[in-house]
């Protein structure tokens, strides 16, 4: 293995990304497991237990490469929209740090 990869997947494993699974991995699964994984990591005290609770389950349904194929649709917006909500308080947060 090349330097190169145990690198890529040191990035990958430190953001929440499972390198085994990487490449066959759509896209929008891609993200919004990233999006979950950065939720839990830095902004969990934002979060609703069942928000919570729900990005568990769906990081853990996606470490399972059998569970991969029953990800709803619906629950990769759920993740997305989330990630938007977080981001917009954590932005408000810092607006009003800055106005002080």
């Amino acid at each position: 293995m090349k330097a190169t990869d145990i690198q890529t997947d040191k990035w990958l494993k430190s953001n929440g990304l499972n390198p085994n699974t990487f490449c066959d991995t759509p896209l929008n699964l891609v993200q919004a497991q990233k999006t979950a994984h950065n939720l839990l990591k830095h902004h969990s005290a934002l979060l609703a237990a069942d928000e919570t609770k729900f990005l568990k389950t769906f990081l853990f349904q996606l470490r399972q490469k059998c569970l991969i194929k029953k990800v709803l649709i619906a629950n990769l917006y759920r993740v997305m929209n989330l990630g938007t909500k977080i981001n917009r308080q954590v932005f408000k947060q810092h607006q009003a740090l800055k106005k002080r």
